[in-house]
């Protein structure tokens, strides 16, 4: 074996000023260090972990120790990248050429485990927008997608469903996933536990602001739902409110979400515990788009678009990326540790907060340039290849 102060060079290593380093310790005694640059080691380069954090010269004792300590760390922690993939080629050479045959063999045989197993994920997100995204154009889930999920949860990530829906509106695809996890509801207004049957957090609209919302809205004659406690209020049926219950008669009866008709919504918002927000619909999309910005200006409230023609309206301050960060946060994860699917405006927040943003091949132009990654559209199985080519 050369000398331990030998310098190598390598395209993946940075050789700086040569300083005394202590011949390699057997594997069977090295202690894997848990925290300092090597718990952060998904967020570098190749090139800043042997470079810029290390900054010492590629030898033979150095080389054994890193690449087995890498190795251990990927397998457990990460996923491969395309560069780590390369950087542990490169170092397996080296080790060919500079690790003694008993420890070139322990070497190989954790490297073998690395490539030929995908790392086990034990604490990741993945976090769902449902209509446009995880949902088809007839509102169902793909086989191949639940399929997938399920795999998923097997495999330790957590699944979670983010969605702008009322929760009595979510309960059929909720039990579909046959989740475990709470639903964040109306563009993360609330956080809804489905098993203990009542809302966690929340932050409903102040009964002020959605009285004079209900004033504004008879003002420009606009119309739609007001989402409250454990239903969803309407005067008229127009728009969103048609869609809505006529999808919702085509669930059986115990799935289907509680519609209601009022004479008056400000008289509701006056007797209910909870405004969640409001889901407003017009055929004439730039007046609904000048009412959006003048309730922004005029009430200080969330304006979020969750269709073409549909403006979510709900407290200021909340939304999707808001509340998923609170839940990641309660299970001791890192917004960096969530896969987030969306499609339309509201979704924005979450897919720009997260490690990975994927847009539908159906969002909105906006959504597809901001987002990470961008797969097919909600009618294929574009959401189950993904996961099963990235994930699993």
């Amino acid at each position: 074996m050369e000398n331990v102060n030998t310098r190598h060079t390598s395209s993946y290593m940075c050789v700086g000023n040569t300083r005394p380093i202590p011949g390699p310790r057997p594997y069977g005694r090295s202690k894997l260090r848990s925290n300092s640059f090597l718990t952060n080691l998904s967020s570098f380069t190749p090139v800043t972990y042997f470079s810029k954090l290390l900054g010492i010269p590629c030898v033979a004792a150095f080389m054994q120790l890193e690449l087995f300590r890498v190795c251990i760390f990927v397998h457990q922690r990460i996923h491969l990248s395309a560069e780590w993939m390369q950087c542990i080629t490169h170092l397996t050479v080296d080790a060919e050429k500079f690790a003694p045959e008993a420890e070139r063999c322990t070497i190989m045989a954790c490297l073998l485990v690395t490539i030929n197993r995908k790392p086990h994920m034990t604490s990741r997100v993945i976090a769902l927008d449902l209509d446009g995204t995880l949902l088809t154009s007839h509102k169902t889930i793909l086989p191949a997608s639940l399929e997938a999920l399920a795999r998923a949860r097997a495999a330790g990530y957590q699944v979670i469903v983010v969605t702008g829906r009322h929760h009595v509106a979510i309960h059929p695809f909720y039990q579909a996933l046959a989740l475990d996890t709470p639903a964040i509801c109306c563009n993360g207004t609330y956080l809804y536990d489905y098993h203990a049957k009542k809302v966690l957090q929340s932050d409903p609209m102040p009964v002020d602001k959605a009285l004079s919302l209900t004033e504004m809205l008879a003002t420009h004659d606009i119309h739609g739902l007001m989402y409250v406690d454990d239903a969803m209020l309407y005067e008229r049926p127009t728009g969103h409110v048609i869609r809505t219950t006529n999808w919702a008669q085509s669930l059986p009866v115990e799935q289907r979400p509680v519609f209601t008709q009022v004479d008056s919504l400000a008289q509701a918002a006056r007797d209910v515990q909870a405004v969640w927000k409001f889901a407003l619909t017009d055929e004439d999309i730039a007046k609904l788009q000048q009412f959006a910005l003048e309730v922004g200006k005029t009430l200080g409230l969330e304006c979020e678009w969750s269709w073409h023609d549909q403006v979510d309206i709900a407290r200021a301050g909340n939304s999707k990326g808001k509340r998923l960060a609170q839940w990641v946060a309660a299970q001791g994860l890192s917004m960096q540790d969530v896969v987030a699917f969306g499609d339309n405006y509201n979704d924005l927040s979450m897919l720009e907060a997260v490690g990975t943003g994927v847009a539908m091949g159906n969002a909105v132009e906006e959504v597809k340039t901001r987002a990470n990654v961008v797969i097919g559209d909600n009618e294929s199985s574009s959401i189950a290849d993904y996961i099963n080519r990235h994930l699993l």
